[in-house]
């Protein structure tokens, strides 16, 4: 089932809950970075790219690495999802 951001708040709402999305995106990424997924990445899944000089001009990941990136996620996915 997909769940929006504007349904998973509306729903929310009806049942008097409030809802702070930001610590819930902040809780997340600390949990990918515990889990060892690089700081690059998890910007990448929360739609933010990095300030750095680094990362602007000179970071090219590895695309072979992509495919071990997307497995590791899709584990931790399925752990969460129990």
């Amino acid at each position: 089932m997909n769940v929006s951001y504007n349904t998973l708040k509306l729903m929310l709402k009806r049942k008097g809950l409030d809802m702070n999305m930001y610590y819930c995106r902040k809780v997340f990424a600390t949990y990918l970075r515990n889990e060892g997924i690089k700081s690059e990445i998890i910007d990448l899944l929360q739609g933010r790219i990095s300030c750095s000089v680094f990362v602007i001009h000179y970071y090219r990941s590895d695309i072979s690495k992509f495919h071990d990136i997307r497995e590791k996620l899709t584990k931790l996915h399925e752990l969460l999802a129990r």
